[in-house]
């Protein structure tokens, strides 16, 4: 399921991603959009706006899969992890043949990796999450935390 302007209310915070795709009823994808005419809206203004959001929204974030910034021009996608610098443009709509530079590149990002088969497999084979480890006081231990 995919929801247009999907209002979070976390902690008296309101606030209203843009577009949250929803699998099983897990928000795995969040996707902020900037509007293509405003001079000032660029991927980086998206970027800024999903930290926000991972800061005021977290429980948003718990099940995230994999973000998405687009300023109409430019469209990254990224981890929730990520630093700006680390978010990419998908190449491909059929996962064989790079698309033409005259098609969007938020068109070639949701025809290829939001695909229902490709992005599964991005979240079942190609996302890793590292335990976190607890530090106790006697030296040379250490607690996995689950």
């Amino acid at each position: 399921m995919v929801a247009n302007q999907f209002t979070v209310i976390e902690n008296n915070v309101n606030k209203r991603p843009d577009v949250v795709l929803f699998i099983n009823g897990l928000p795995l994808v969040v996707i902020e959009l900037k509007h293509p005419d405003d001079e000032s809206a660029t991927v980086r203004s998206a970027f800024k706006q999903l930290q926000t959001y991972k800061q005021t929204i977290p429980g948003l974030f718990t099940y995230n899969g994999i973000t998405i910034i687009s300023d109409g021009r430019e469209a990254k996608a990224g981890s929730i992890s990520a630093g700006f610098t680390r978010f990419i443009a998908w190449k491909t709509s059929d996962g064989k043949v790079e698309a033409s530079p005259l098609i969007g590149q938020l068109e070639t990002l949701i025809k290829g990796m939001l695909d229902k088969k490709t992005l599964l497999d991005l979240i079942r084979h190609f996302i890793v999450f590292e335990k976190k480890k607890k530090r106790t006081k006697k030296p040379g231990l250490s607690l996995s935390r689950q």
